[in-house]
């Protein structure tokens, strides 16, 4: 296990306070559909701004890449277009060695419809029973 941990926070949208912590390397899918890692509630999206399976996150602690999945409005990085990947299906995205559109750094944020979430990269985990925001690992 690494001595980093990242945390993802939600600091606008539906789910704005919400805190993700992780400590070891994984895939975190995000967008509207169930069964999401991080899912953004279907009732709370306007206009659909927000793809069923919007963008990935391969996290390595201290490293996190994200990719968009070819989403309709797509996702934004620091303001910027992430690039889908070139896959030919999601299933294909478990058997991909880590590839990604963009590399997010400490205080970095990423845009997906009316969610922004920022990253952050700690040497010193934080304990999650000190904050007030529900907190999810992974």
């Amino acid at each position: 296990m690494s001595d980093t941990q990242i945390v993802l926070e939600v600091v606008e949208g539906c789910l704005k306070g919400n805190q993700y912590y992780f400590d070891n390397p994984m895939r975190v899918l995000i967008g509207r559909a169930y069964g999401c890692d991080i899912q953004l509630p279907d009732e709370e999206v306007t206009d659909r701004a927000v793809s069923r399976y919007q963008c990935i996150l391969d996290v390595d602690p201290p490293f996190v890449h994200v990719r968009d999945l070819d989403s309709h409005y797509g996702t934004l990085l620091n303001g910027s277009p992430v690039g889908p990947p070139s896959l030919s299906s999601l299933a294909e995205l478990n058997e991909s060695p880590l590839s990604a559109d963009g590399e997010m750094t400490d205080g970095d944020e990423l845009r997906i419809g009316d969610t922004l979430l920022r990253i952050h990269v700690s040497n010193h985990r934080r304990d999650p029973e000190s904050s007030l925001a529900p907190n999810h690992y992974g």
